[in-house]
């Protein structure tokens, strides 16, 4: 069997919408010296391929780690506490937003990266984080 190995490098997931699953998670520190926590997706897109896409929650992108939680049913009270790590990562799924990042230079391959997260259902429908408690309305 003949193949090209440089595929295995270069496949590309269509841009747009994308399901995904944590398959690991590492609290790392960045080049720059700051917390944050690595992610290792497996990624589906619209068109239906897989692939592997590295992700990266920083402080300084708190309304990343937002949208991480609000797609994965992270509770929005554990994302007010300003405290998140590895573990409570590890295993989530949830709806991406990929996109294709050209290297500008022509040094590198282009990669699919993660531009954002989908919110929930259930999180758009309950902003405040609390669960909805009957308090006797008669209708």
């Amino acid at each position: 069997m003949r193949f090209n190995p440089e595929e295995a490098e270069n496949q590309l997931l269509a841009e747009g919408d994308a399901d995904f699953e944590v398959l690991k998670a590492e609290d790392a520190t960045s080049k720059s010296g700051n917390e944050m926590i690595q992610l290792l997706l497996k990624v589906w897109d619209n068109q239906g391929q897989q692939g592997n896409v590295f992700d990266y929650l920083l402080p300084k992108l708190a309304w990343k780690i937002k949208q991480f939680c609000l797609a994965t049913g992270i509770p929005l009270e554990k994302f007010k506490s300003g405290e998140l790590s590895a573990s409570d990562c590890l295993g989530k799924t949830g709806k991406a937003f990929i996109k294709t990042q050209k290297d500008k230079t022509g040094q590198y391959a282009d990669k699919t990266v993660i531009a954002g997260y989908a919110e929930l259902e259930e999180a758009k429908n309950n902003k405040t984080g609390a669960e909805f408690k009957d308090d006797d309305i008669p209708f």
